[in-house]
Parts: structure tokens; C-alpha cells; sequence
């Protein structure tokens, strides 16, 4: 939907990678949100600036965010190269992504970690809401853009569009860079780990 839009700075993003799938959401703001898809387990990060929990307010990760968290999906919260790292707690070692929740799906459940959060309501300070609210384009397309509310339907569900209808969404639409976003993100390509 991005490339149809022709926007010159993507929102969403979505990769396979060493057999596992990746969406992230970028606000341009500094909020992101990552989930990683995998066989039988999934994991949630995310990160709001504004919120009074971010590491860059407190020095350190909020503790108990990652309590609990299975060591094999303790890779995808780790700081990427060149990014400013932080610590779980008080102490220990800076190697964690700025992250202000977490939640995992593992043993057919979703947790979290035991976050402790004195005189806070984690729903509210986390960014949790927000981000996940964030992750339909829905509103940006449909309410904003004015796009026909089923032919972004079908967009969702991966199904074939032809260059009309590219076009019809988008009069100025590089059809050739729209297809070419279509085959490197594996539009209607069946979805790994769909159960």
C-alpha cells in the first residue's frame, strides 16, 4: 500500500529472515513496533518516546520487562549495531534495544514480563495501546486517503491486483515499483507459521 502511495518514507516494513518473519512499524517519531513470527512462538516489542517508562528517561530498561522472556527469542531484543543500548536493570550489561513493552506468545499463551509500575497503568504509559492501535492503515487509507474500503480489503488479504486497479488507488502509482514491493515483501505469498 506504501509503494502504491508512493511514500518516501515507509510505515511498515516486512522481511522473512533465517526463517522467521518480521513486521515492524515506524511512526517517524522514534515509536517503532517489532513482531517476530516463528514456529509455535511470537514476540511483541515495542517503544514509545513520550512514555515515562522509556530507558531514556530512567537509564535502564524498566525491570521485569523481559522476566520470563524464553532465551530463544532473547536475540530480538537485543540492540542493533550502531544503536544506543541499554541495560535490563540498574545494572548488568547495555546490549538491550530501547523497549518500553513486551509481550510473547509461546505454549499456545500469551505473557509478559512482572512489570512493577508504582502509581503508573501500564496500558496507559507503555505505549502498548497506542502502538498496537497504529497497526492497521486502515484509518490512514480509508478515513484519510479517501482509498475504497474493499479494494484495501483485498489488499489485506494478499489477493492479486492488477495494474487498473494499482492505478485506481493511485492515478501516479509506479506500477513496476509496486510490483517489485510486492515480490520483495512476498505479497500473496502464504504467510509462514499460519496456523
Amino acid at each position: 500500500m506504501e509503494a502504491i502511495r508512493r511514500a518516501r518514507v515507509r510505515t511498515f516494513s516486512y522481511a522473512r529472515r533465517d526463517g522467521h518473519a518480521l513486521f515492524r512499524l515506524d511512526r517517524g517519531n522514534g515509536d517503532w513496533l517489532k513482531i517476530v513470527f516463528d514456529a509455535g512462538r511470537h514476540l511483541v516489542l515495542g517503544f514509545d518516546h513520550e512514555s515515562p517508562i522509556s530507558p531514556f528517561q530512567v537509564g535502564h530498561l524498566w525491570p521485569g520487562l523481559y522476566e520470563g522472556l524464553p532465551d530463544d527469542l532473547r536475540p530480538f531484543v537485543l540492540a542493533p549495531d550502531g544503536e544506543e543500548a541499554f541495560a535490563e536493570s540498574e545494572s548488568g550489561p547495555a546490549v538491550f534495544a530501547a523497549a518500553t513493552f513486551a509481550a510473547w506468545w509461546t505454549e499456545g499463551h500469551w505473557t509478559h514480563g512482572a512489570l512493577t509500575l508504582p502509581e503508573l497503568d501500564v496500558f496507559d504509559s507503555d505505549g502498548a495501546e497506542l502502538l498496537l492501535s497504529c497497526m492497521t492503515p486502515r484509518i490512514k487509507l480509508i478515513e484519510e486517503g479517501g482509498w475504497d474500503a474493499g479494494l484495501v480489503a483485498r489488499i489485506e488479504r494478499h489477493e492479486p491486483l492488477d495494474d487498473a486497479t494499482i492505478r485506481a488507488l493511485h492515478r501516479d502509482a509506479d506500477v513496476s515499483a509496486v510490483r517489485e514491493a510486492m515480490r520483495t515483501s512476498g505479497y500473496g505469498a502464504p504467510f509462514p507459521f499460519a496456523e
